[in-house]
């Protein structure tokens, strides 16, 4: 019989507790968007500084969970050489990308609009997937692409096309964030599969936290590390990351992958309205507009059609 890979925290699978935990999971992660836009914005703490920081506190926690839960699955990955080297690819392309990328997407415009930028890596995902299946894209994933052109023309124009309301540094790093988040969801599939959920995400952060350290050198910078940027950076790791990941993981062993991961895009509804309550950050009906075409573009890309000829 071949072992679970799958690390929970409660048994047995139950789909209402696994959707609310994976919609909390991502309302977590919205929050951390906001706590990245707040460090930034208000507090002047680059992000070379904030994403090493971030990363090695997070990869603490996690392999002190992993210690705790699956010291055998964390013996056999290091000796597993193979396996490693691509859960360190992953932990480049992946996991730095990804951190850096979207936290500069939230610097150069805010949490709300960075996160729906990031987002738009699931047409990536879409289309690797229809390369490899030597397929076009079926109808409801065009028009899940044409949907998200248009969030995309509405956050950028505002409806006016003479105009760009966000600055050229904002939309590049967006798509960077889209990028990276197709990265991110693609490399890590044998690992996981291998190792489970939990330990593959913990190296992948301690080995880019390391890098980061060394590409940043955050020592050198001077930030003023005061009791609040403290208090902002615990809670974004423990809140935004941990919890945010052991909560979504929980989610989708209680609901499955596809209910979860529709729960889990309250990440940009959470992102956008956290940040209205929390910092006051003001969004136009447009930025409504586009947020409900992304969350239609999500669903329109990941639920899967039924077969012909099944009803109900």
């Amino acid at each position: 019989m071949r072992e679970s890979t799958q690390v929970v925290w409660f048994s047995p699978p139950h789909p209402v507790r696994g959707t609310l935990l994976a919609a909390l999971g991502g309302t977590c992660w919205g929050f951390s968007g906001t706590a990245a836009q707040l460090l930034t914005a208000d507090m002047g703490v680059p992000v070379a500084w904030i994403t090493p920081v971030r990363l090695c506190m997070a990869a603490v926690v996690l392999l002190a969970v992993c210690a705790l839960k699956c010291p055998d699955k964390m013996t056999a990955l290091v000796r597993d050489r193979a396996t490693m080297g691509r859960v360190a690819l992953f932990a480049l392309l992946g996991v730095l990308f990804t951190q850096f990328s979207y936290l500069s997407a939230i610097a150069y415009t805010n949490s709300g609009t960075g996160t729906m930028m990031e987002r738009l890596g699931l047409l990536l995902i879409m289309g690797y997937t229809c390369v490899r299946a030597r397929r076009l894209p079926r109808g409801r994933e065009a028009l899940g692409v044409a949907v998200a052109l248009l969030a995309v023309f509405l956050m950028a124009t505002q409806g006016d096309p003479s105009t760009l309301s966000i600055s050229a540094a904002g939309f590049g790093w967006g798509l960077m964030a889209a990028l990276a988040m197709a990265f991110y969801t693609l490399l890590p599939a044998k690992p996981l599969a291998k190792y489970g959920s939990l330990v593959v995400p913990a190296f992948a952060m301690a080995i880019a936290g390391v890098a980061a350290l060394g590409l940043t050198r955050p020592w050198t910078m001077e930030v003023n590390v005061t009791p609040q940027v403290i208090a902002v950076m615990a809670a974004m790791v423990l809140v935004g990351t941990v919890g945010a990941y052991l909560m979504y993981l929980q989610g989708i062993a209680d609901a499955g992958p596809v209910r979860a991961s529709l729960a889990g895009c309250m990440e940009p509804v959470s992102a956008m309205v956290i940040s209205a309550l929390w910092l006051h950050t003001s969004f136009s009906g447009f930025d409504v507009v586009a947020l409900v075409l992304i969350l239609a573009m999500v669903v329109l890309v990941t639920v899967p059609s039924k077969p012909q000829g099944q009803s109900g």
